[in-house]
């Protein structure tokens, strides 16, 4: 599975699970992942 397509998925469960104010903060935290999982 492509990193795109994971992440897809990902935030449509997020949008499920939580109301819109918290996904902008698990987006940022998504991408600090995927920067320092990049970074290694």
């Amino acid at each position: 599975m492509s990193i795109t397509a994971f992440l897809k998925k990902k935030i449509s469960k997020i949008k499920k699970r939580f109301d819109v104010q918290k996904v902008p903060m698990m987006m940022q935290k998504d991408l600090e992942t995927m920067a320092y999982l990049n970074k290694i």
